[in-house]
């Protein structure tokens, strides 16, 4: 009876570990650093592309553009699903310790090097410093302004 308890319990908590572990090993800070097809790979991937992958589920990239939203990764499969409810699949090749690496369309793989997170505060890819990269929604007033470039500022 034990045995058949503890198998159970086993076979219901290994999918939910599994989905844990894989989320943290994916929960950094990665920049890209090159691509197997250099020659027809996304040109608009470069030394200053960034993911934000946030143990608490959101993320924000500068892939094309600034964004940023609520991310989970399955089956090798990164989902992001932005601000403004659109989801993006990415196909993940590999995570690691040191490396992510993407499948484009083009079958090209891309390498992503992974960095240490930092408080949100303190990391200058959060959110949080990087509302000066969001477009207003509205004519935004001096103090708007004026606070749109002291977040900027304290990006940099």
């Amino acid at each position: 009876m034990l045995i058949i308890f503890r198998n159970i319990l086993l076979t219901l908590l290994i999918p939910f570990m599994s989905c844990h572990l894989k989320n943290n090993g994916a929960s950094k800070l990665w920049f890209y650093t090159y691509s197997s097809d250099v020659l027809n790979s996304d040109s608009a991937l470069n030394p200053t592309t960034f993911i934000d992958l946030e143990s608490d589920g959101t993320y924000t990239t500068n892939l094309r553009t600034f964004n940023y939203g609520k991310w989970k990764f399955e089956d090798k499969w990164l989902q992001l699903t932005d601000h403004g409810k659109k989801t993006s699949l990415v196909k993940v090749n590999s995570v690691s310790e040191k490396q992510l690496q993407l499948l484009s369309d083009d079958k090209a793989v891309h390498y992503f090097e992974s960095q240490p997170l930092s408080s949100a505060k303190k990391n200058p890819f959060s959110l949080e410093n990087n509302l000066w990269q969001i477009p207003p929604g509205k004519k935004e007033s001096s103090a708007e302004i004026k606070s749109r470039l002291l977040n900027h500022l304290q990006f940099w």
